[in-house]
C-alpha cells in the first residue's frame, strides 16, 4: 500500500538522541582511520601516487572544468608519465566516473591550494576519509530506523571500515572512486529507509557518475519503498528459528537452470581456448571450478526467489506507484543523457570486461568467494552461513533489498570484489541481522570479531613500491593484487582460503557452543 504522510513522518521521527553520541564517535573514528592511513600507511609508487586508473582521475582533478566540459586534454589511465597523442574529452567508460575528481578539484580551488600531484593525492585521501565517516554515520542512523541496538551498530561499523578495502586499498591506492561509492551507498540505504525520495534520487544521480552500477541500485530503491513496519519485520526475522534449508520448487528449478547455463557457458569458453587478458596462472581443475561457480549461482537464486513462485515475483510489480515510476524514469533518462553529452568517444567494451571477469571465477575453485570475503571482511561469512534466513530478511525489507542483495552476491562472480563496493552497506545490514541471530553480541564477541577483521584486513602487511615492471603475480605487487581475484595467484588463493577456513571453523564452533540471543 502507498505510504501516507503520517507514516512517513513517524518513520522520520524514529531516530532518538540517545544514540547520537555513539554515532558521532564511530563516524569520527572512521574518519580518523582514513587520515591515519594516509599519514602512516604506504602508497603506490605508480605515477607519483596516482596509480593506474588514478592517473586519469588525478589529472582530471587538476583541470576538471576544461577537461570535462571543454576541450582540455585528458590523460588516459596508465603507469608513469603519459607521452602519447593528446586527447580531448572523456570516453564512454570514464564519463560516468567523474564526480570524485570534481570534488577534489573544487576542494583545491576553495582552500586554495595548487593543483600539484601531492595535493591531489591528499585531496582524494581527505575525500576517502570523509566517505568512511559518512558510511559509518549513515549506517548508525539506518540501524536506528530498524531498531538495532548499539552493539549491532558497532558490529556494522567494523564490517564497513575494518577490512582490506578501507584500511589497505583506501590508503595505498587513494586516487580511485571506490570509497566515494561506499559512502554514497550507505547514504542511499539511509535515505531509502527514511523515505526521502527526492534526496535519494539526487544521491543516486551523484553516485552514478562515480559508480555506474549504482544506477540499477538506485532504480530499485526508488521503485520499491521499504515496508512501513521496519522494526516489526526485523524483530520477526530475529526471532525466526527455522533455518529454512529447503527452497521452494520454483527457486530450485530457476536456480538449477541458471547454474547449469553458467557451467555450459564456461565450458564453451574453455573448449574454445579462452584466455583472460591478465593471463593469470590457472589451476588445472577447471571442472571443479566451474562446478563451484554453478552451485553458487544455484544457491543464491534458489534462496532469493520468492517461495510462492511467479505470483511472488509479480506482486511487487502490482504495488508500483505512478509517482515513483515517473521519478525513476526521469532520473535514469537524465543520467543517460548527461553521460552521452559528456562522452566524446568509445571506451572499454563492457561486455568483454564482464566476460573476462566471469571467466576469472574458474582460475581457482571458489576464487571469487575467497577474495570477496578477504576484501570486505568476515561479516560476509554470516551472510553465507545463514543464507536462507538472510533471504527471508531481505523479503521482509522489500523487493528492492532482495534485488540489491542479488546484485551483491552474484556480482561477486566478476571476481574483482571492488565491483560491488556500492552495495556493501546493504550486505553489511544483511550480515548484522544474521550475526545477531547466530551469536549473542557480547563485548567479548565484538572484540574477537574486531581482531579477526583486523587480521584479515592485512593492515600488518606492508606493500611498498611495486615498480614499473607490471609483474602483478610476484611480490611486492601480489601483496596488493592478491585481493583483486583477476590477478590472484594459486598460492595466494590457497593462503587466503586457509585463513578463511580457520576463521569459519572458529565461528562455527562458537555458534555450536553459544545460544543465540539479542544483546541488551
Amino acid at each position: 500500500m502507498a505510504e501516507g504522510r503520517g507514516q512517513r513522518a513517524a518513520r522520520r521521527a524514529w531516530p532518538s538522541l540517545e544514540g547520537r553520541g555513539l554515532d558521532w564517535s564511530l563516524a569520527l573514528g572512521a574518519v580518523a582511520l582514513g587520515v591515519l592511513g594516509y599519514v602512516l600507511g604506504d602508497r603506490t609508487d605508480w605515477t607519483e601516487g596516482f596509480g593506474y586508473d588514478g592517473r586519469l582521475y588525478g589529472e582530471l582533478a587538476k583541470n576538471f572544468p576544461s577537461a570535462v566540459f571543454g576541450d582540455g586534454a585528458v590523460v588516459p589511465p596508465g603507469i608513469g608519465p603519459y607521452d602519447g597523442p593528446e586527447m580531448a574529452g572523456l570516453d564512454s567508460y570514464y564519463a560516468y566516473r567523474i564526480v570524485p575528481s570534481g570534488i577534489v578539484w573544487l576542494l583545491l580551488e576553495v582552500l586554495p591550494l595548487s593543483a600539484s600531484t601531492a595535493n591531489v593525492v591528499a585531496g582524494f585521501a581527505a575525500l576517502n576519509a570523509a566517505m568512511f565517516g559518512l558510511a559509518v554515520f549513515c549506517w548508525c542512523r539506518s540501524a536506528d530506523l530498524i531498531g538495532l541496538g548499539d552493539r549491532a551498530k558497532l558490529l556494522g561499523a567494523i564490517g564497513l571500515v575494518v577490512n582490506f578495502a578501507a584500511l589497505k586499498s583506501g590508503s595505498y591506492y587513494p586516487v580511485l572512486t571506490d570509497q566515494f561509492a561506499l559512502g554514497m551507498g550507505a547514504l542511499s540505504l539511509y535515505l531509502w529507509l527514511r523515505g526521502s525520495i527526492r534526496w535519494l534520487a539526487l544521491c543516486v544521480v551523484a553516485t552514478s557518475f562515480a559508480w555506474p552500477l549504482h544506477l540499477v541500485v538506485g532504480a530499485l530503491l526508488l521503485l520499491f519503498p521499504p515496508p512501513t513496519d521496519l522494526r516489526g519485520g526485523v524483530e520477526a526475522g530475529h526471532r525466526e528459528t527455522s533455518p529454512g534449508w529447503r527452497p521452494a520448487p520454483f527457486g530450485l528449478v530457476i536456480g538449477a537452470l541458471a547454474g547449469l547455463a553458467a557451467i555450459v557457458a564456461l565450458t564453451v569458453f574453455a573448449l574454445q581456448g579462452y584466455e583472460q587478458s591478465s593471463r593469470t596462472e590457472q589451476l588445472p581443475v577447471f571442472p571443479l571450478s566451474a562446478a563451484v561457480t554453478g552451485l553458487y549461482i544455484f544457491a543464491v537464486i534458489a534462496f532469493l526467489l520468492p517461495r510462492n513462485g511467479i505470483a511472488g515475483l509479480l506482486a511487487p510489480l502490482r504495488s508500483l506507484r505512478v509517482r515513483r515510476i515517473a521519478i525513476t524514469v526521469a532520473m535514469v533518462a537524465a543520467i543517460l543523457v548527461a553521460g552521452a553529452l559528456l562522452t566524446r568517444r568509445e571506451g572499454f567494451a563492457t561486455q568483454q570486461l564482464v566476460k573476462d571477469a566471469l571467466w576469472s571465477s574458474t582460475l581457482d575453485p571458489g576464487l571469487f568467494l575467497v577474495v570477496l570475503v578477504g576484501y570486505f571482511g568476515p561479516l560476509l561469512l554470516f551472510v553465507y552461513a545463514d543464507l536462507p534466513r538472510v533471504a527471508a530478511d531481505a523479503w521482509r525489507l522489500g523487493p528492492a533489498m532482495v534485488g540489491i542483495l542479488g546484485i551483491g552476491l552474484l556480482g561477486a562472480l566478476l571476481t574483482q570484489p571492488r565491483v560491488v563496493t556500492n552495495v556493501v552497506p546493504f550486505l553489511v545490514l544483511a550480515g548484522v541481522l544474521a550475526a545477531r541471530r547466530l551469536y549473542p553480541l557480547t563485548r567479548n564477541s565484538l572484540l574477537l570479531f574486531f581482531a579477526g577483521s583486523l587480521l584479515l584486513s592485512r593492515i600488518w602487511l606492508p606493500i611498498g613500491d611495486m615498480g614499473l615492471d607490471g609483474e602483478l603475480e610476484k611480490f611486492p605487487d601480489q601483496a596488493y593484487f592478491m585481493a583483486s581475484g583477476t590477478w590472484t595467484t594459486p598460492s595466494m588463493w590457497a593462503a587466503q582460503l586457509g585463513g578463511l577456513a580457520l576463521i569459519s571453523l572458529g565461528l562455527w564452533m562458537a555458534a555450536r557452543s553459544r545460544r543465540p540471543g539479542l544483546a541488551p
